[in-house]
């Protein structure tokens, strides 16, 4: 049967839960619109709803706190509410940058927590309503652990595997031909310099594909040496600072193992959580000087100074939120959204092709690089940039919609499939442009599509491979 952190929520249970989030939901929308709360009780606020969201949601799916709406709303509020306790406390989060201290305790700061509590909301409203919409006991839904053995499934995750090898070798590669062997244990700003405008963003990609399609299937000799190799990638990169590009891939691999695998709980959870923010608080001194550099000093692994570190992407939404209204700035209209189909058309039929991508402000990323610096990205910012406050609910409401679905129909090897094509790109969103979202989903899925119409009648045939086996 699935593994669960517990019994399937009662209906009458679910009703409750969809009841609440939809009164939190409209009361925060009047707040934003109608009222203007103190600093502290917006920052205690966002801390609460970020709390509430990960124990509902824990509490509504067969998986529990490792169901994809449980995790992907724990990944956005540790990005976006990690600077929240530091106002409720009083406490200094010692911003590298002295202008921060201007937008964070200013209007922009309120705003930007108000929005993040609206975001947070409304995607659990979102995932309790198809919760409520698809209860059905675990009786009834099919066993995905009676299809973990399968040749499709072994299949999969052997082509992940191959995916991961793939991709942290071209990483390897990249890395090495553009700063050499001492790029590896360089500072994260070194790193950045030595690579930036490479493709290493198809590296990543195939990295969290493969990650996600490996832990599928039961573990061969060659999935566990990808799994392997992954660990020692994942080493190297938290290190230099590529904390995103190791958590995103492990967050949507935990969620499909947790398919298979009696997945640790409460104090377990809780513990390595406060260990992993601790390790990545110290990863922030180690990058100043790279693993090679001065000794670190051990007092910085604290879990509080990684929620000022994790917390940074609220910077982005602080920053949109003055674009638009303190400088009186238009909003985007969705054309963040649209422009990765708009600029092949253009490369394709415009006689004057694309704009350079750094100066295309259809691109999020490149408008934050040249007004705002190497800040990253913001999933909440870029709903915000493109419509307001409505943007930032239906966009919050699509994505509940999306990891609901995927945490109550998680059922079978085909889904947890294409849950990783589409999950992947999404996760990496919480803090980065939507540019490469839509065409990673579709390349991804086509790739898995085929993968899988031409692999049933393959198998039906000859069965699995004997050297897979």
């Amino acid at each position: 049967m699935i593994t669960a952190e517990g019994a399937m929520p009662t209906r009458r249970r679910l009703f409750l839960f969809s009841g609440s989030w939809l009164a939190v939901t409209l009361i925060l929308i009047f707040e934003i619109t109608s009222l203007r709360l103190s600093l502290f009780q917006l920052a205690l606020q966002l801390s609460i709803i970020a709390v509430s969201a990960v124990v509902t949601l824990g509490s509504t799916f067969a998986r529990g706190f490792w169901s994809p709406a449980c995790l992907f709303i724990l990944v956005v509020s540790l990005f976006h509410a990690g600077l929240a306790p530091f106002l409720v406390f009083g406490l200094d989060p010692m911003f590298p940058r002295p202008d921060d201290y201007d937008w964070f305790y200013g209007e922009a700061g309120s705003r930007s927590l108000a929005l993040v509590s609206l975001f947070i909301s409304a995607f659990v409203l979102a995932a309790s309503l198809v919760a409520l919409s698809a209860n059905r006991s675990l009786s009834q839904i099919k066993s995905f652990a009676e299809e973990k053995e399968s040749a499709q499934a072994q299949l999969l995750a052997h082509i992940g595997a191959a995916f991961l090898v793939s991709g942290i070798l071209y990483w390897v590669f990249v890395s090495w031909r553009l700063g050499g062997v001492s790029i590896f244990f360089s500072s994260y700003i070194a790193f950045l310099q030595a690579t930036s405008g490479s493709s290493l963003s198809l590296a990543y990609m195939a990295i969290g594909l493969g990650l996600g399609l490996a832990v599928i299937g039961r573990g061969s000799n060659f999935v566990r040496f990808s799994l392997a190799m992954f660990a020692l990638y994942a080493f190297v990169a938290f290190f230099l600072g590529l904390r995103g590009e190791v958590l995103f891939p492990l967050a949507v691999a935990a969620s499909v193992l947790a398919l298979r695998l009696r997945m640790p709980r409460g104090i377990t959870v809780v513990t390595v959580l406060i260990l992993v923010l601790s390790l990545i608080n110290g990863a922030k001194n180690i990058r100043s000087s790279g693993l090679a550099g001065d000794p670190v000093d051990l007092s910085s692994f604290t879990p509080l100074g990684a929620l000022a570190e994790l917390g940074s992407s609220l910077r982005v939404v602080a920053h949109t939120v003055l674009w638009h209204e303190q400088q009186g700035d238009p909003f985007r209209g969705g054309d963040t959204y649209s422009v990765s189909f708009a600029r092949l058309a253009e490369s394709l039929f415009s006689p004057f092709g694309s704009p350079q991508a750094s100066s295309d402000f259809r691109m999020m990323n490149s408008e934050v690089m040249e007004r705002s610096g190497a800040i990253g990205g913001s999933v909440v910012a870029e709903s915000f940039h493109n419509f307001g406050v409505l943007g930032v609910f239906v966009v919050a409401v699509l994505g509940g919609l999306v990891f609901g679905v995927f945490s109550v129909r998680g059922d079978s090897v085909a889904s947890a499939a294409f849950y990783v094509c589409i999950a992947v790109p999404l996760f990496n969103h919480i803090r980065n442009s939507f540019v490469p979202v839509l065409p990673f989903v579709f390349i991804s899925c086509g790739i898995l599509f085929l993968i899988l119409t031409f692999s049933r009648q393959r198998l039906r045939t000859h069965g699995f491979p004997r050297q897979l086996k």
